[in-house]
Parts: C-alpha cells; structure tokens; sequence
C-alpha cells in the first residue's frame, strides 16, 4: 500500500492531525518519513523491488498544497531508485474514490501528469504501462524489467 494511504489510515484511527485535510505540512512529513524509510529497508534487497510512489512523488503534493518544496526536492536527490519508472496514467472507467482517496478524476489524473514531469525533470526514464488487463500490465512491466536487467 503506497505511504500516503497508510499514514491517513493510521491518523484517522487515532484522530490524528497528521492527514491533509488538518495538518498539510505534517502529513507531508510523515509520508517523507515513511518513503525515506521504505527506501532505506527495501533498496537493500538483492531482489528486484517494485515502490508504489517514491519520494519525488512528494514534490507534486507539495506542490498540490502550497507548500516549500525544497526538503522534498532535497530528498529526491539523496534518495535515488532505478532510472527506469512506471507510470500508470489515469484510467477514468476504473478510476473511484473511497475513504482516503478524495479527489476527483480530473484533479487525479493533473495530479499524475505533474509526478511523470517531475520523475522526467530528475532525469528518470518514464514507462508508461498501457491500459490493458491486469494480467497483461504485468506481463509487461516484468518484460520491460527483464529488458532492463539484460542490458
């Protein structure tokens, strides 16, 4: 489950003000704090490892809320994955919204077309995962890591 999922799962359950809607700066935080955790104890896996969102994804809500985004710029840098980054584009007919995702379909998809440009402006190589099945997008996002590995 991506960070920003879990942190407001995890602040609503104790009427926490560390979600976006009370406390921007502090949730931002607390999901840096979450990626630069999963950064650190995953990438020391020999295994290949897929992140849902990554930490230059916090420049975009940074962003979103008006907020510095110089530490999240920061981190980006110190924090590198792989150049190679899948981006699933927004798909409105699967698109829907629950008790921690609020934003409409339009709002969503701006949102993701600003995190693809700034993974393109931090120099990584976008791939983006066609909209086919579930079965079919992973085929090809495990051919694409095979292509990858092999060069």
């Amino acid at each position: 489950t991506e960070p920003a999922r879990l942190i407001i799962e995890e602040q609503r359950s104790i009427n926490g003000i560390g979600v976006y809607e009370k406390n921007p700066e502090l949730f931002l935080q607390l999901m840096l704090s979450r990626f630069i955790y999963n950064f650190r104890t995953i990438s020391k896996s020999d295994n290949i490892v897929l992140f849902d969102r990554g930490i230059p994804d916090m420049i975009a809500y940074a962003e979103l809320f008006s907020i510095n985004k110089d530490v999240y710029i920061n981190a980006s840098k110190v924090y590198n994955y792989n150049k190679n980054v899948f981006i699933f584009k927004g798909w409105e007919s699967i698109y829907t919204n629950d008790k921690e995702r609020k934003m409409d379909f339009e709002s969503a998809e701006k949102f993701g077309i600003k995190v693809s440009e700034i993974y393109e402006s931090l120099g990584y190589n976008i791939i983006d995962v066609p909209f086919e099945s579930i079965e079919n997008r992973a085929e090809f996002i495990l051919r694409k890591i095979q292509e990858y590995t092999l060069k």
